[in-house]
């Protein structure tokens, strides 16, 4: 039997069944510049000055969100997702919500004490917003929030999110 490609002599006919390597992974990036602090409300200011020092007063970052997705792509148009769709999504679900703001305000689970602002619990929040309205047949693979150039936490696929 030849090895060469179709037509050739090969027994292969049409195009082969999708298996996991066929699937692709992409990136999209984006960012949000908003405010937040650390605090316990149950606590007194010496116990949140202690567990979260300076990070109880007011401070900003500019964060760069990645969304990773991955999927077969398209025969047609070779894309995994719809980007324009990814993009509006983004901007709906996360940077609309974000931009400007104060994260211990415009989250709720934050307001409400639920949660704390760390870049860790802001992953699992974009992940919950944005994983069950994915464009088209793509999956969310991870949420990856760079608070700065040397600290960035991130949510996987592999790591429980769903």
């Amino acid at each position: 039997m030849s090895t060469h490609p179709a037509g050739s002599g090969s027994t292969r006919r049409g195009p082969a069944p999708p298996h996991p390597s066929d699937r692709s992974f992409l990136t999209r990036a984006t960012g949000f510049s908003a405010a937040h602090h650390y605090r316990v409300p149950q606590w007194d200011a010496a116990r949140n000055q202690e567990v979260f020092g300076d990070q109880v007063r007011v401070h900003g970052h500019d964060y760069r969100l990645e969304v990773t997705v991955s999927g077969i792509p398209d025969p047609v148009t070779g894309f995994v997702v719809d980007l324009p769709a990814l993009d509006a999504l983004l901007d709906r679900e996360v940077v609309s919500a974000l931009h400007n703001g104060h994260l211990n305000e415009v989250i709720p689970e934050i307001r409400s004490g639920g949660m704390q602002p760390s870049t860790e619990a802001l992953c699992r929040w974009v992940w919950s917003r944005i994983a069950p309205v994915i464009p088209g047949n793509a999956r969310l693979e991870c949420v990856r929030i760079r608070e700065s150039r040397d600290l960035w936490a991130e949510v996987r696929r592999e790591g429980g999110a769903e």
